[in-house]
């Protein structure tokens, strides 16, 4: 059984000992760092120039559906096109009711931006866009990218007392509006919403 007195025989390396390894140590790395080390190379003005521009961030890849799809048949962008007509008032018995009117419709928004009363010596104008800032009938969407108040309309059919308009969406999301100007200072319209998205064919825009 072996027994250590720590009083009378100190355990541990000797002090004198310990002292000259660390100074002999830290002369055989001072010299190592002097004669070897491999000097470091000087940095050039661009070198210096490109570390302190900030690291890009690494490029996003962008999402497959980020290509805009537009329907065969979307209405393309037109210029403004105003159809007037004039609906005069027939004789009931012998007594005229001062109903007669004119309306202009406008292709942009397919609305009703004219419509005055002209049985008077000073034609009664109850709408008008340009003056009035008014008109009948804007059709749009809470999202105004699906339909806008102004979207283009296309003719398919004008008579002297009927006119039908066509709005199709990127989205295949096709509105007719069908006027007919009637007697009595009357305009009827009746509008068709259709889904023609799966109908037809698209392209890419």
């Amino acid at each position: 059984m072996t027994q250590f007195n720590m009083l009378e025989s100190p355990q541990g390396p000797d002090p004198k000992r310990l002292l000259a390894a660390i100074v002999l140590t830290s002369v055989v790395l001072m010299a190592y760092s002097y004669f070897f080390a491999p000097t470091p190379q000087p940095v050039t003005q661009t070198q210096a120039q490109e570390q302190a521009k900030p690291a890009l961030e690494p490029a996003k890849d962008a999402p497959a559906n980020s290509i805009d799809v537009v329907h065969e048949q979307a209405t393309p962008k037109l210029a403004l096109k105003t159809t007037p007509f004039k609906v005069s008032e027939k004789e009931h018995g012998g007594l005229f009711k001062r109903t007669s009117y004119s309306a202009d419709i406008a292709n942009l928004g397919g609305v009703i931006s004219h419509y005055a009363l002209t049985d008077f010596s000073d034609a009664r104008i109850i709408i008008d866009q340009k003056t009035l800032g008014s008109s009948l009938i804007a059709i749009s969407s809470k999202d105004s990218l699906v339909i806008d108040a102004f979207a283009p309309y296309e003719t398919l059919h004008e008579d002297k007392n009927s006119l039908t308009l066509r709005h199709v969406t990127k989205e295949g999301l096709a509105l007719l509006r069908h006027y007919q100007f009637l007697d009595s200072a009357t305009i009827k319209e009746t509008i068709t919403f259709k889904n023609i998205s799966c109908s037809e064919s698209t392209k890419s825009g």
